[in-house]
């Protein structure tokens, strides 16, 4: 608590749901239909543990046009892993999407959406940091 009385000028203790504009769970959608409503999604093996995200892993799949509009990763959306993990490699990854994505990512993962007043970079950096 020592810590919380040497914050900047400004700066205040906040709850993380205090921050946190919405939350929304990931889609891994459906086998191929059709060639429309096409989207990469990407899983927990495209984040690594520092935090980045191999776009390149992603899985093409089908996902609902309506939805899709919900849950497209925007810039500064915070990735958590909120299932996948394993008895020597525990769920918790986080990542940060740099640049919108034109997809999404798996049921696995929930999109953290921050509310435009707080410094949704500094939050990701938090994360990871008590994550590893």
């Amino acid at each position: 608590m020592e810590e919380m009385n040497k914050l900047p000028e400004g700066w205040r203790v906040v709850k993380l749901g205090e921050v946190i504009k919405t939350n929304l769970s990931g889609d891994w959608g459906d086998n191929k239909i059709s060639e429309r409503n096409m989207y990469p999604v990407i899983t927990t093996l495209a984040i690594d543990y520092n935090g980045n995200i191999d776009f390149s892993k992603s899985t093409i799949r089908h996902i609902n046009r309506r939805k899709i509009d919900k849950i497209r990763l925007r810039k500064f959306d915070i990735l958590l892993e909120k299932s996948g993990g394993s008895v020597d490699v525990p769920a918790g990854k986080v990542a940060l999407v740099r640049e919108p994505f034109d997809g999404t990512c798996s049921n696995f993962i929930e999109i953290l959406r921050i509310k435009e007043e707080y410094n949704a970079v500094y939050l990701f950096y938090k994360m990871l940091y008590d994550f590893t």
